[in-house]
């Protein structure tokens, strides 16, 4: 019995230090990152697009000139902390295509994924901004 109680004691100290560590943590406004996921869609296959969200993350990804059965032509994944950040798409210029770009305000709240869908029609370049994902059929 008494090797019980001296066991208990160092778990209950353990388990106090992890709650106040959390507290803190609470506190500081240090949140979880959030999953981002950047769709790229229908136009910019063979491709090279970049997405910065302002000075936190910036991701490059080049499209395969093969056009997909299903589902996007690229995908690029990132995390952020939550906040509001100045979302920028730049399509690089290709063979006859002009360099294209589109500008975004994204909130990436904490208790939700966030999927960005990006597409090129002609010379127009669109953001789509979601909390669910996209559907492919």
């Amino acid at each position: 019995m008494t090797t019980m109680r001296n066991m208990a004691i160092p778990a209950l100290i353990l388990l106090a230090g992890i709650l106040l560590w959390h507290c803190a943590a609470i506190r500081a406004g240090e949140a979880d990152p959030v999953p981002v996921r950047i769709d790229l869609q229908d136009g910019l296959a063979g491709q090279a697009v970049t997405v910065r969200f302002g000075d936190a993350a910036t991701l490059n990804h080049s499209v395969s000139s093969a056009v997909p059965l299903k589902g996007p032509a690229g995908t690029m994944t990132t995390t952020l902390p939550p906040g509001t950040y100045d979302l920028s798409v730049e399509s690089a210029a290709g063979e006859s295509l002009p360099a294209l770009r589109a500008s975004e305000t994204v909130t990436v709240r904490a208790d939700a994924p966030l999927y960005i869908g990006v597409r090129r029609t002609g010379e127009h370049l669109s953001v789509t901004i979601q909390e669910t994902p996209f559907l492919y059929f």
